[in-house]
């Protein structure tokens, strides 16, 4: 999943939960059981490998991709942030909801932090909860359900 929907539920969940303590585990959690949802990432349109795995390398065009989703989704949090009188919730929970992915997924640092293993468990636990990649004619599923966080973490945002 990209990081605006795992950020948007872990800024909407700090409004419910304005302790920056407990949102940000919360935010962290809540990026586990959105995996568990089917969606599409950048890893399932890769070049397959000749067994039909997905390379760990990430392709170029992934790198402008990516930081456009980080930068933007750092935006809205800090908009939802400042929008919600600087509720330390709202940060702590969108930062929360980003942790995972920033020390999985980043190939500047990840493949050295998996080699230690409370890391390595981590990135285990990161994976265990994803979805299966889905085959390219199930792309749409992979696109729906971040969509509907999307709007349902906006909704509350903005209500």
């Amino acid at each position: 999943m990209l990081i605006i929907p795992h950020m948007l539920a872990g800024a909407a969940i700090g409004t419910l939960v304005p302790n920056p303590y407990l949102a940000f585990p919360l935010g962290i959690a809540s990026h586990y059981a959105l995996d568990a949802l089917p969606h599409w990432d950048t890893g399932q349109v890769r070049k397959r490998k000749a067994d039909g795995g997905v390379p760990e390398q990430f392709e170029r065009w992934e790198f402008p991709f990516a930081a456009l989703d980080i930068l933007f989704a750092l935006a809205l949090t800090w908009y939802f942030w400042q929008s919600h009188g600087q509720a330390p919730g709202v940060l702590a929970g969108g930062l929360g909801g980003l942790l995972p992915d920033a020390l999985d997924n980043v190939p500047f640092w990840s493949p050295r932090l998996r080699k230690l293993p409370l890391f390595a468990k981590i990135a285990s636990c990161h994976e265990w909860a994803h979805y299966p990649t889905l085959p390219r004619r199930e792309l749409w599923l992979g696109i729906i359900s971040p969509t509907i966080v999307v709007i349902l973490a906006l909704g509350w945002l903005l209500s």
